[in-house]
């Protein structure tokens, strides 16, 4: 899936977060108002893949949509607590490049400059 399409399905999966309401950039809190709190918190999978092709070759490049809602639906359900939205952007990174691909994650979900 490319950043376009990832984008528009991004766009249908956080439209009902309050992004104007987020203020931390760190911790994203918001205050709605029935008094209920969401928080935005960034979170990274760390692992390795084993493979006797080149790393290029070994990602799969053409996960769909419905591919992509139905990962992060696992994440949610085995990783974390009922009620705990996920929202991913697969991407395989060296480590040295976490922290940029992650403020370039946060960018595309809540915007530049928020």
């Amino acid at each position: 899936m490319d950043d376009k399409h990832f984008k528009e399905f991004l766009d249908d999966i956080v439209n009902d977060i309050p992004k104007k309401n987020i203020p931390n950039k760190n911790t994203k809190e918001s205050a709605m108002e029935d008094n209920q709190q969401f928080y935005a918190v960034p979170f990274s999978l760390v692992g390795i893949f084993i493979t006797d092709k080149s790393p290029e070759e070994s990602i799969n490049n053409d996960l769909t949509p419905e591919e992509l809602e139905k990962l992060q639906d696992i994440i949610s359900r085995m990783l974390f607590k009922e009620g705990v939205k996920v929202v991913i952007y697969p991407s395989v990174v060296p480590p040295d490049q976490v922290d940029d691909a992650m403020k370039d994650f946060e960018d595309m979900v809540f915007g530049e400059g928020e």
